[in-house]
C-alpha cells in the first residue's frame, strides 16, 4: 500500500482567515503530505489546525495558497468539484439524521443525497446495513438508538456511496468501550480498500488501526510517517517493550510535542517548516 500513488496530495498548503479586530490569522502554514490507501491518524492539540485541514480535504474550504490534488488532479471547475465530492465521505463529530425515521430510511436518503439513482438506493442501503451489522436496527427509528449504534448508522450513511476517501472526526467520542472496539473493527475493514483519515484526540482510537500518523501543531505539520516511525519518537529506552498499546502511543505523541516545544531533534519523520 505504501508504494501506491497518493489518493490525495496536499502541496504546500496554507490557510488564513480574518478575525474581527485581530487581523489575519494563519490556521495552516505550508503543509504538505500524501494520503494513501489505508488508515492515517491525524493528531494534534486543540487549535492545531485539524478542523481547518479537514475542511480543505472535504472541499468545504479552499486553501489561501498551495494546492490539493485528488487522484492527481486539482479542482479547476465546478464540474470537477462535484466529481471529487462524490468520491468523499465525511462524518463530523456531530451530525444530524432524521430522528423520527428508520435507520433504513436514513441510509436510503443518504444514498440519494450522494447522487445514487433512486432505483438503486434500496440496494445500496442493503449493502451498508450488511457491512455495518445493522440488520436488527434497520426498521428502528434513529431516536431509539444507543450512541454506539447511532455512530454505526452515521458511518453507514457516510459510506453508502463507497467513497474512496473517508474522513472521520472523533468518530468514537462518547461511546462505550465495547461499541468503540466494534467500531474500530468495522473501520479497519473499510480501510483495506479505501483511504481513511481519522482525526482524534484519543490515542487509543488509533491503536491497532492506523498504519500512518500525521501530527499538527500550531498550524504546521510536525510529523508525517508510519506507525513504526511514530513509535521511534517514544522516550522509551532501547530494550523496553515496544508494544503499540495506548500508553506507549500516548508517550510517543507527548514526545513529539515536547521535542517541538523545546526545539530539540526528533527521532522519526520530523517536519520543519
Amino acid at each position: 500500500m505504501q508504494s501506491s500513488a497518493p489518493a490525495v496530495r496536499v502541496d504546500d498548503v496554507s490557510f488564513r482567515y480574518s478575525r474581527f479586530r485581530r487581523g489575519e490569522q494563519c490556521a495552516l502554514s505550508h503543509v504538505s503530505f500524501g494520503l494513501r490507501p489505508g488508515i492515517t491518524a491525524l493528531l494534534g492539540p486543540n487549535g492545531a489546525g485539524k478542523t481547518t485541514l479537514i475542511r480543505l480535504l472535504t472541499t468545504l474550504a479552499s486553501p489561501s495558497s498551495g494546492c490539493l490534488y485528488f487522484d492527481g488532479k486539482t479542482i479547476d471547475s465546478s464540474a470537477r468539484l462535484e466529481q471529487v465530492r462524490r468520491t468523499i465521505g465525511y462524518m463530523p463529530q456531530s451530525f444530524d439524521m432524521m430522528e423520527g425515521e428508520t435507520v433504513r430510511t436514513n441510509i436510503e436518503y443518504a444514498a440519494w443525497a450522494r447522487g445514487i439513482a433512486s432505483k438503486q438506493c434500496s440496494r445500496c442501503a442493503d449493502n451498508a446495513i450488511n457491512r455495518f451489522g445493522l440488520h436488527d436496527y434497520a426498521m428502528r427509528k434513529v431516536q431509539q438508538l444507543s450512541g454506539g449504534v447511532r455512530q454505526r448508522v452515521g458511518l453507514a450513511c457516510t459510506t453508502v456511496h463507497n467513497p474512496r476517501l473517508l474522513v472521520l472526526d472523533e468518530p468514537t467520542a462518547g461511546i462505550d468501550p465495547l461499541q468503540r472496539k466494534m467500531f474500530k473493527h468495522i473501520l479497519s475493514d473499510y480501510g483495506r480498500h479505501a483511504t481513511v483519515l481519522l482525526s482524534t484526540h484519543m490515542i487509543e482510537e488509533m491503536e491497532g488501526v492506523a498504519s500512518n500518523v500525521l501530527v499538527l501543531n500550531n498550524g504546521r505539520l510536525i510529523f508525517d510517517g508510519s506507525i513504526e516511525d511514530f513509535e521511534q519518537c517514544s522516550s522509551a529506552k532501547p530494550g523496553d517493550s515496544t508494544n503499540l498499546d495506548s500508553a506507549s502511543l500516548e508517550d510517543c505523541y507527548e514526545s513529539v510535542l515536547r521535542c517541538v516545544s523545546d526545539n530539540r531533534p526528533l527521532r522519526g519523520n520530523m517536519r520543519h517548516g
